[in-house]
């Protein structure tokens, strides 16, 4: 298996967090559950005719594996996605819907100058410029939600919406609506995701763990709450996870 990686230039850098492109994907499982992230990722697909945007995620779900064998990705931070969309990104929330229903059969013209590509990097630098000649509005981020976002990802117990609210200057509805229409998930559940995803994080390179302290070094108000919530986004349990996951945190093998 070949896998190239690529951090796209500015202005992009701010909406996209990478690229990659799979060559000869292949594993053992037939199928894999994804975890949520709280992000929205785009793949065209170099075997199959198909290109997909899977829009923000609170629930696993399942990828066929051998549809993976050979792709590019696109990989948005929270939020990253909208300048390219005509329509709110709550509306994708939990789906996985096809390029085309969004953009076109003009998708598949653009797969087929992938393809073409000689080089990987070369298949990075027309994605980008894809990318850019498909922008729905400016590469502008909004700084009230730039802010929420920030505290939400760096601080290990985010402090309340109504905190955030106060100090940005919007109601707490109004916040909560127009982050929804942003990020793709309401702020108590993105900050949810991002929790989950810290545990997980934290665990990749442990073989034993210590679930009391990992949940409140985490965040959570004891260890029930912990697995409720690790149950909620992996639909397994902590001890099963770590028994049943790759090397990639987020792909779980379903064997």
């Amino acid at each position: 298996m070949i896998v190239h990686t690529y951090i796209p230039q500015p202005p992009l850098v701010d909406f996209i967090e990478l690229m990659w492109i799979y060559e000869g994907y292949k594993v053992p499982h037939t199928y894999e559950s994804l975890l949520p992230t709280g992000t929205t990722t785009l793949v065209i697909n170099f075997a199959l005719r198909e290109a997909t945007l899977c829009g923000a995620h609170s629930v696993p779900f399942q990828l066929e594996t051998a549809r993976m064998v050979s792709h590019i990705g696109v990989h948005f931070r929270p939020g990253g996605v909208l300048p390219f969309l005509t329509l709110p990104v709550n509306e994708l929330q939990n789906q996985v819907i096809p390029l085309d229903t969004l953009w076109g059969t003009t998708v598949y013209s653009l797969r087929d100058r992938l393809l073409e590509a000689a080089t990987a990097q070369a298949r990075f630098r027309l994605m980008e410029q894809s990318l850019l000649a498909r922008l729905i509005h400016p590469l502008i981020k909004h700084p009230a939600g730039s802010f929420a976002l920030h505290e939400f990802q760096q601080t290990r117990t985010p402090r309340p919406v109504t905190t955030i609210t106060e100090q940005i200057g919007l109601s707490t509805r109004r916040f909560s609506q127009r982050f929804g229409e942003t990020v793709g998930l309401s702020p108590k559940l993105f900050c949810r995701v991002q929790r989950f995803q810290r545990a997980i994080h934290s665990i990749e390179q442990q073989t034993t763990v210590n679930w009391v302290d990992l949940a409140l070094t985490c965040g959570y108000f004891d260890q029930a709450h912990f697995i409720h919530d690790f149950q909620r986004f992996s639909a397994l349990t902590p001890t099963s996870y770590l028994a049943q996951r790759s090397d990639h945190r987020n792909h779980v093998p379903i064997q």
